[in-house]
């Protein structure tokens, strides 16, 4: 069923939205579901479990492969989402920047290369 409530909203955002584990793909889950809302797509909280999960295992904690398999969905009008066609963009690997991992010499000074 289609969300109509606010308290089926409430529901989408603690089960899937505010879980850990979908920190990196909230920004292409929201845009899918936008999309799915437009185009008058139905669906339910599993549906959109599913989706999440389909996100987080393609995409592999990387928000911009994320975005990506959004975008081909939408650029194809599927009503699903799908692993990336285009296998080099699948494989695309960054992390985030973060300058604690920067490499340290033994007094914790940034070492220059």
């Amino acid at each position: 069923t289609r969300v109509r409530s606010s308290a089926a909203s409430d529901v989408y955002k603690r089960q899937v939205f505010e879980a850990e584990e979908n920190v990196y793909i909230k920004e292409a889950l929201s845009k899918w579901l936008k999309v799915c809302k437009d185009r008058g797509v139905k669906f339910n909280i599993r549906t959109v479990k599913k989706w999440a999960e389909t996100l987080r295992k393609e995409a592999k904690e990387n928000p911009t492969v994320a975005l990506k398999i959004v975008d081909q969905s939408v650029e194809n009008a599927w009503n699903n989402l799908y692993p990336l066609k285009a296998k080099a963009d699948s494989k695309v690997v960054s992390t985030v920047y973060d300058p604690a991992e920067l490499a340290r010499d033994e007094s914790g000074n940034l070492k220059v290369f």
